[in-house]
């Protein structure tokens, strides 16, 4: 708020704030005619969102994309095939968030030497899966084939 120098002329008192609008007009891209959000897109699209605000989600976020994916298409290797994907993309996400990571984390950890953190490296290429999977599936929601395997990710 800012009060206005010309407040007395126009009838308000000058010790009151005058209130400055400011009109924003706002046009909207059409949607994108390739992507279809439903319920599994929205799903991943909001754990990839979780694991942006919250970090330490990286396990629970990519755990829980490979069981979507799973379930939606009975197994890994339909999922890889549905979204283009190489497999072996798929197979190292499933890898690294279930057995890598710390002790309480990792659900298939079979003694404490087989543990390890994350390396910074593997968090980033996590994060880029995540993001290129949700894509992905609203793609492959919509009828589209992506034209990348994705084999080119680090």
């Amino acid at each position: 708020f800012r009060t206005s120098p010309l407040a007395p002329e126009r009838g308000v008192p000058a010790d009151s704030a005058a209130v400055d609008a400011l009109l924003i007009h706002t046009n909207y891209p059409a949607a994108p005619h390739d992507m279809i959000a439903d319920g599994d897109v929205l799903s991943l699209a909001e754990e990839y969102a979780r694991l942006l605000r919250e970090p330490t989600r990286l396990i629970a976020a990519g755990r829980a994309a490979v069981a979507l994916l799973e379930r939606r298409f009975a197994d890994r290797k339909a999922a890889a095939e549905a979204l283009n994907t190489d497999l072996r993309v798929l197979h190292k996400l499933a890898e690294i968030t279930s057995t890598w990571g710390r002790r309480s984390g990792a659900e298939k950890i079979t003694t404490w030497k087989s543990t390890r953190r994350v390396t910074k490296a593997e968090r980033e290429w996590i994060v880029d899966v995540m993001r290129a999977l949700t894509r992905r599936l609203a793609q492959q929601a919509a009828g589209v084939r992506p034209a990348e395997t994705m084999s080119r990710l680090p």
